[in-house]
């Protein structure tokens, strides 16, 4: 479909409603619709006996034939389809709101549709819209000069699908002085002085001083420094020099966290702080106030609580912190699993007690050591090698001699096996045992004297 403009074309008609003219005669020194070509447009005029009137587009068909009304300029029904009556007469007419108008100095305003034709005249001026080029050269992209004009030039090109400049070079793999480049397949990269700074790889990883991004899975930003890769956070409050903020670097096979300002390294989980080192080099864990070095605060106030254990590779418990939730201090005790001796000391050093109960015990027998074992053992004094010790003198047994008696179960033992400390709290068994066997030889004794005596 074509637009078509003819001159002396108009034929007679009657109007369907408000969408088409059906054809009906002809008009003495006028051409037909015919000549404006089945299926194509044209601006057409019509009106009636009654001083109706219409101004649009419309589209001849050879069928009827007919001329279907598609778009209305103006009308005497104020720019609205008009319901025509009786005879009308349709013509082609160029309304004068589409005129061309050339001004005596050549310019040209209120310019509508070019289907074709050749520019006369000079460049357009960007004043009127122009470029104020003469030369479009293929891929070139006009930019303005700040003169008014615009010029193009070779760096600065789009073919379609790629776009380049100096600095944004993204099909190129050539490292640019300063730019964006395509350092691999599908990895962006970007230089600064002709050397790559940064680059995301095939995969999103990111990389900062380093074309090694892909970790073992998943996804990961590395900093690569052969001194001290960094990550650095700053803000208004805490500072913007080099010298502030908070910094996550590594120093040879160190790790640091570092708080550069007056401030406090918090950990939170489930949307709470559980521990914090202050700014002093406390530490807190479970509080928010330092009453010590080391200060820990459990939740529980009124039962039993384990503020702080440590456990052996099989997870029994050597040396425990505990709070019940009396009046008096918490507890700390020394559990050496396999011997069943559970020293507890209060924060005055007072011994509170040792478990003994029943519910803590199975396979009870007797006791096989007495009288003639303790008779083995030599007591001793000696003074303790350690500096604090120098010139002190303590008294007790030697743990190799107690191993070596056979008491075995009065042994702890280092890590190498070898006898290394004793559990003096369960000599106790072999105490009582000695006693108990020394009385029933003194009764024993006693009822021989007394038999001797009644003799005589």
């Amino acid at each position: 479909m074509a637009l078509v403009l003819l001159d002396r074309v108009q034929q007679t008609g009657t109007a369907n409603t408000t969408v088409s003219f059906t054809l009906t005669g002809s008009v003495a020194g006028y051409q037909s619709w015919s000549a404006v070509g089945n299926g194509n447009t044209s601006y057409y005029g019509a009106s009636d006996a009654s001083g109706n009137w219409e101004v649009g587009l419309a589209t001849y068909s050879t069928t009827g034939p007919t001329v279907t009304r598609t778009t209305i300029f103006a009308s005497s029904n104020s720019g609205s389809a008009v319901t025509f009556s009786g005879t009308v007469n349709v013509w082609v007419d160029y309304p004068a709101g589409k005129a061309v108008y050339i001004d005596a100095n050549g310019n040209v305003s209120a310019l509508g549709t070019i289907a074709s034709g050749v520019w006369q005249g000079t460049t357009v001026g960007v004043a009127y819209g122009g470029t104020g080029i003469t030369i479009l050269t293929a891929n070139y992209i006009p930019y303005g000069n700040g003169t008014g004009a615009y010029q193009s030039s070779s760096t600065f090109t789009f073919n379609g699908t790629t776009f380049s400049s100096p600095n944004i070079n993204v099909t190129s793999s050539t490292v640019p002085a300063n730019g964006e480049y395509l350092a691999a397949s599908n990895s962006l990269a970007w230089s600064t002085n002709t050397t790559e700074r940064m680059r995301i790889d095939s995969s999103g990883n990111v990389g900062i001083g380093t074309t090694t991004t892909a970790p073992a899975n998943g996804k990961a930003l590395t900093i690569y420094a052969s001194d001290f890769p960094r990550l650095q956070m700053r803000n208004s409050t805490t500072g913007d020099t080099a010298g502030d903020g908070t910094v996550f670097y590594g120093s040879g096979s160190d790790f640091y966290i570092y708080n550069q300002e007056a401030g406090s390294l918090n950990f939170q989980t489930y949307g709470s702080t559980r521990a914090t080192i202050d700014s002093s080099g406390n530490v807190l864990v479970g509080t928010t106030t330092a009453w010590a070095k080391l200060s820990v605060q459990s939740a529980g106030t009124t039962s039993a609580t384990q503020v702080v254990s440590f456990r052996d590779s099989s997870a029994n418990e050597k040396l425990v912190v505990r709070s019940d939730g009396y009046t008096y201090a918490p507890y700390w005790y020394a559990n050496t699993t396999g011997n069943g001796a559970n020293v507890f000391v209060d924060t005055n050093g007072g011994l509170v007690r040792s478990t003994s109960s029943l519910k803590y015990k199975k396979n009870i027998q007797d006791a096989i050591h007495g009288l003639d074992d303790v008779l083995k053992l030599r007591a001793v004094t000696y003074e303790g090698k350690s500096e604090a010790d120098t010139g002190k003198t303590f008294g007790g047994l030697i743990a190799e001699e107690v191993y070596e008696a056979g008491l075995t179960e009065f042994v702890q033992y280092a890590e190498d096996g070898t006898p290394d400390a004793l559990a003096y709290g369960n000599m106790v068994s072999l105490a009582f045992k000695a006693i108990q066997e020394l009385k029933a030889i003194v009764d024993t004794q006693a009822e021989q004297i007394k038999a001797l005596q009644g003799a005589k």
